[in-house]
């Protein structure tokens, strides 16, 4: 829906990823659509050359989170300077910082919506401060049905009809060209189970329910596992030991991955699939 009134998109991270892609999306579209729009992150270069192609404000704020006053100060300013009519967030601690600039401006006649896009599938704080912040958001939208059942199972005092569902989704014609043929450069017949899976090789990201899936499936084909990205030392380390062991138990000897990094990069066993040069073999 257009608007005069721009809307603040604040990115959650100061490097690239899912929900990064996210708001660089959702911002091109609604720039598309005749929204204006102001663009907020943290100090970094990636996301800015990310966006360098769109015509929008851009700004970088230290966005630490609960603590961090000097956020919400600059914040405010920057809410007088464009007079947004809503300012959309993506983690709870930016939506603290929204609100304290928020209560700022309110003396000069300006009211913002506060918009949270909640990504993850993990229950509610329900400490007093969260629950000053329930009360307080304009509204709460949630990825998946799941997410918002997830959400409200620790009894959050928030209303449900401040919530709602909006699925992910990818810009039409993003895939260009030929789809690799993964089957023949992997050496898989028809019938054996070729499974994708896009994220960052983490706990959080449920790789290990795949896993178990794989387990009850049977049979005594390799299986394997296709995984674009780039995966990182960081994002591995992060990851808990027995984790990690875990998911190489689960996968057994006859699972494998093809690691993005090189392009012939089929080995054996999971998360040992690399060359010495890859962060994934030398994390784990």
């Amino acid at each position: 829906m257009k608007t005069e009134k721009p809307i603040f998109q604040i990115f959650v991270s100061a490097i690239w990823g899912g929900g990064e892609q996210f708001v660089a999306d959702l911002s091109r579209r609604l720039t598309a659509d005749g929204c204006k729009v102001v663009l907020i992150a943290r100090p970094g270069r990636v996301i800015r050359e990310r966006t360098a192609d769109m015509p929008v404000p851009f700004y970088r704020l230290p966005l630490k989170g609960i603590p961090d006053l000097f956020s919400a100060v600059v914040l405010a300013r920057l809410m007088l300077r464009h007079r947004p009519a809503t300012v959309h967030v993506h983690h709870f601690k930016d939506a603290f910082t929204a609100l304290y600039a928020r209560a700022l401006v309110r003396v000069f006649g300006l009211r913002p919506r506060i918009v949270l896009t909640r990504h993850l599938v993990r229950r509610a704080k329900c400490d007093w401060l969260h629950r000053w912040l329930y009360r307080r958001l304009d509204r709460v939208a949630f990825v998946s049905e799941r997410a918002r059942q997830e959400f409200f199972s620790t009894g959050p005092a928030m209303d449900r009809e401040r919530t709602t569902v909006i699925l992910n989704s990818s810009p039409e014609g993003r895939m260009g060209g030929e789809a690799p043929d993964l089957r023949k450069t992997c050496g898989l017949a028809p019938d054996v189970p070729l499974l994708l899976f896009c994220g960052r090789l983490v706990e959080e990201k449920g790789c290990d329910v795949l896993l178990r899936a794989c387990a009850r499936m049977g049979g005594e084909e390799a299986s394997r596992w296709f995984s674009p990205g780039r995966p990182t030392t960081r994002n591995i380390l992060r990851s808990s030991v027995p984790w990690r062991r875990s998911c190489r138990r689960r996968s057994g000897s006859n699972s494998s991955v093809l690691c993005p990094m090189r392009e012939r990069c089929l080995h054996r066993p999971i998360f040992r699939c690399c060359p010495r040069s890859c962060p994934k073999r030398a994390a784990v």
